[in-house]
């Protein structure tokens, strides 16, 4: 599970050119800002050179809190000041690498831990999360998404094993720290943590006189104090964003309106485009779009999901599932809905679907595919290996596929195939590995 998510990572680092995307430039300048003590402006643009990559007009990702590129900062800052612009971004994406394999492996424990029993869920569902192609361009490159989905995995985590287990002297210490730490990663993140945290809250009033007799109480107050400390360690830039913008997304929809031919919709109009849901939804390929993107929806998502759903809707009316595993159900759905109803939103003033925007929720979305994978006992690996086989397809045919070049610096691209082989025979080995697992 872990290989493929390196090599998955490792391979996109390598095989992609530096500042090959505008964004990458984007949120290497705002790192390389904060090493001289200054935050971005989006009117002023960059100020690293972009002789060599994308163009980027305006500074577009500077409405981003700043804990990403303080820790970018050190691996950015002193080696682009002596002119090794090229070895600062390399070692910056492999700093990124470490982030995302991260992801899996918190997703890992988390499902050990929510489910101790199902040994195939556990497998399967960390399997599917490692293979996203999206986790292995956010961590590959330098992006700032694979951070904040790490917190808010991690919170997601968090919070289940609350659910199904209680809570642990370290469980508000922890969430304390996520939680400050997604609202400096994206405000996204932020909105997602403080969702998670009315669960812990509700989750307080409904268990809490069990275990002391404040116990009802103490959730809420540690809530509050959460609140307090994201509130002091991030406020203040979301009141910047707010004085620069009128916002404190900090966004400027009208500067994409008018310059990259965003429209405004309304919430009708992108719920029946037929772009929308591929664009949104297509987390376990690269090329979301065209005929080959609704083949991946169909199969690696819609249908995996929608098999889970009937099956659990199947088995609480004929009341097979404990309170708890129903709770932990709903939540994983109830997070899944917020984010698409967030980024259906952000799209309607102009803003761009992208399934990286959906990357705060893998966990939760592979586990249900996992879940509707295993639904039919019987024939599960068989289903499993049909969707193995599908993503292995794509990601060959994506991987062979020409690449757009927008940058002069160079890539390493025999790496880069080495690191693809590699990920996929980590693939078939753990697939292997599941398979020892049932004849246990």
């Amino acid at each position: 599970m872990l290989g493929v998510a390196v090599c998955g990572s490792l391979a996109k680092a390598t095989g992609t050119p530096l500042f090959n995307s505008a964004d990458e430039i984007g949120h290497f300048d705002y790192a390389y800002q904060v090493w001289h003590g200054q935050l971005p402006d989006f009117w002023a643009g960059p100020v690293v050179s972009q002789a060599h990559g994308a163009a980027m007009p305006v500074q577009w990702v500077s409405q981003h809190p700043p804990l990403f590129y303080l820790v970018q900062a050190p691996f950015i800052g002193p080696l682009t000041d002596s002119g090794h612009v090229l070895i600062g971004g390399m070692l910056a994406r492999l700093v990124n690498v470490v982030i995302g394999v991260l992801v899996p492996l918190v997703s890992w424990w988390g499902l050990k831990r929510a489910f101790p029993g199902d040994q195939f869920l556990v497998f399967s569902g960390s399997l599917v999360m490692a293979s996203s192609p999206w986790l292995f361009n956010t961590s590959g490159e330098i992006y700032n998404d694979a951070l904040a989905t790490l917190f808010v995995t991690s919170v997601f985590v968090v919070v289940v094993d609350t659910v199904t287990s209680g809570t642990k002297r370290w469980t508000w210490p922890l969430l304390a720290f996520l939680a400050v730490g997604a609202f400096l990663t994206r405000l996204s993140a932020g909105v997602l943590a403080v969702v998670l945290f009315g669960v812990m809250t509700i989750e307080s009033f409904v268990r809490g006189a069990q275990r002391n007799h404040c116990g009802r109480w103490s959730g809420l107050l540690y809530s509050v104090l959460i609140g307090l400390a994201v509130l002091v360690s991030s406020g203040w830039f979301y009141l910047r964003n707010y004085r620069l913008s009128g916002s404190i997304t900090g966004g400027h929809p009208e500067w994409g309106q008018e310059h990259l031919g965003r429209t405004v919709r309304s919430v009708a109009d992108v719920l029946l485009d037929g772009e929308t849901w591929p664009s949104l939804l297509n987390l376990y390929t690269a090329a979301p779009k065209g005929i080959l993107g609704s083949v991946a929806l169909l199969f690696l998502v819609v249908c995996p999901m929608g098999m889970s759903l009937t099956h659990r809707i199947f088995q609480i009316y004929h009341r097979q599932l404990d309170a708890r595993t129903i709770a932990v159900y709903l939540l994983a759905w109830l997070v899944i809905a917020i984010v698409v109803a967030m980024q259906i939103v952000y799209s309607t003033s102009g803003g761009a679907l992208n399934p990286r925007y959906l990357l705060p929720v893998l966990l939760p979305v592979s586990g249900i595919v996992a879940d509707g994978i295993q639904s039919i006992d019987r024939i599960k690996y068989v289903l499993l290996s049909f969707w193995l086989l599908l993503w292995g397809v794509l990601e060959v045919r994506s991987f062979f596929s020409p690449q757009v070049i927008r940058s002069d610096f160079p890539a390493l691209p025999t790496f880069s195939l080495l690191f693809f082989l590699a990920m996929l025979v980590s693939a078939v080995t753990a697939f292997g590995y599941g398979l020892r697992l049932a004849r246990r």
